[in-house]
């Protein structure tokens, strides 16, 4: 298992958009990007999961 921060920024489309990530990439078998949101009026943080590559099964 392996966990790194990546640079990012958003798209027209609001789609995060991941820098410094081929390396790693190329290095492992899956990669999942994790998304936190924060709402402040509920006060309720939220963690959603992307994946970018899987793994052949």
């Amino acid at each position: 298992m392996l966990l790194a921060h990546a640079n990012k920024h958003r798209d027209a489309e609001g789609d995060l958009i991941y820098e410094g990530t081929g390396d790693l990439r190329a290095d492992v078998d899956e990669l999942i990007y994790l998304e936190k949101q924060y709402d402040e009026v509920a006060g309720i943080s939220t963690i959603s999961t992307y994946p970018d590559k899987v793994r052949n099964v």
